[in-house]
């Protein structure tokens, strides 16, 4: 049968504490990232409320405040890409009294990289 290890009782035991705590860990950790990522999707979607809140405001002033300046014609803000408005880039579209409508160059969201 060969030797007999006598220290096999508590090193099982050592192993078995050391598996828990580490079951235990992995359990927190786990518990955190999925705390950590509704946390994101509630930041989004608050920040997607107020971005889209503030963007129909400055977009209406920006339209009032155009007329005003040039004594007529019209002004148009427009989100590039309305599916993702915290990426999009914002076009300026003016089109001073008596003139044609023309677009300003773009502006690209900011990078968050």
């Amino acid at each position: 049968m060969g030797p007999i290890n006598i220290d096999a009782l508590q090193e099982y035991t050592e192993l078995k504490e050391r598996y828990e705590m580490l079951a235990n860990q992995q359990k927190d950790i786990d518990e955190a990232v999925a705390n950590l990522k509704e946390t994101i999707s509630k930041l989004d979607s608050e920040t997607r409320e107020l971005f889209s809140s503030a963007y129909h405001a400055i977009h209406e002033k920006f339209k009032e405040v155009f007329t005003l300046l040039f004594e007529g014609g019209k002004a148009e803000l427009v989100l590039l890409d309305e599916q993702n408005i915290l990426e999009s880039g914002i076009e300026i579209i003016a089109q001073p009294k008596g003139k044609s409508s023309r677009p300003f160059p773009s502006f690209p969201a900011a990078s968050a990289h």
